[in-house]
């Protein structure tokens, strides 16, 4: 299986971006044109997704992420904080590729604030099993951050 693209909606400075993928990637850009921002994304949402299939549980506490790149989990938001409405403001990250037989794969990870105060919730979906399961493996070395 492989990953061809990633897309990113509404985190931090980021509204919608889609990038495609090489067998290894550089972002390089001026102070302030979102790199840090990319791998951020990146980073809370597969830490949220792997949270939440060990948890088996779709809504846990901010205190319990592994990773974040801030203290305020819901100020994620590119232009409103993170909200609990499914229509609401929220952060979404997807892979998009193909599995080893050539079949269209993507794995969605979407991150919004949990109904009660401190709470991050996380909705999962895929199109092709166990593509999902290869992006949030945490055997296997998904980026490396090289300020």
């Amino acid at each position: 299986m492989k990953i061809d693209r990633i897309t990113i909606r509404n985190f931090k400075k980021i509204e919608s971006i889609e990038i495609s993928l090489g067998k290894v990637n550089y972002l390089v850009g001026g102070n302030n044109s979102g790199k840090s921002s990319v791998l951020q994304a990146i980073h809370m949402a597969v830490s949220c997704a792997k949270l939440s299939l060990e948890r088996k549980e779709q809504v846990f506490s901010e205190s319990e992420l592994r990773y974040s790149p801030t203290s305020e989990f819901v100020l994620l938001g590119h232009d409103a904080p993170y909200e609990n409405k499914a229509t609401g403001s929220r952060g979404r990250v997807e892979f998009i590729g193909e599995s080893a037989d050539g079949t269209p794969a993507g794995y969605r990870i979407e991150i919004y604030k949990g109904r009660n105060y401190g709470n991050i919730g996380v909705d999962r979906s895929g199109t092709y099993s166990g593509f999902g399961q290869m992006i949030v493996d945490p055997k296997s070395l998904f980026s490396i951050y090289v300020p």
